[in-house]
């Protein structure tokens, strides 16, 4: 299984879903993705003094965010290269993975619906 951490979005920012991934790297077998943009991710771990963690890490690198100040299916349909995207479409091309995130709630209710539904608009 791959566990996907979105480290945006999150109230207090980046920090938190950083910490945990850090925290969770050693503790499971499972493969941890964190999607973001990969400076932001380095600057993370640099401030948690945790850089050298970064190789035990996948990156699914994004371009941006979707925020909650968005309205959620127009992001999702127009922001390409943002987090959720990117994530979404990892999903929907790879079996056996969860995402965890604390951004947009309705960005993640649109792209699920958007992303992932299996019908023919998805191709």
């Amino acid at each position: 299984m791959k566990i996907l951490i979105d480290i945006s979005g999150a109230d207090r920012g980046m920090l938190i879903p950083i910490t945990a991934a850090a925290d969770l790297v050693n503790k499971i077998d499972e493969k941890i993705v964190l999607v973001g943009i990969k400076e932001d991710i380095i600057e993370s771990l640099k401030k948690l003094k945790k850089l050298e963690l970064l190789e035990k890490f996948e990156i699914l690198e994004c371009k941006e965010y979707i925020t909650n100040n968005e309205e959620p299916a127009f992001a999702i349909k127009n922001k390409k290269e943002s987090n959720l995207v990117v994530a979404f479409n990892y999903m929907r091309e790879n079996e056996d993975v969860v995402l965890i995130s604390a951004s947009s709630t309705g960005g993640l209710m649109a792209g699920s619906l958007l992303k992932l539904r299996k019908n023919k608009r998805n191709t």
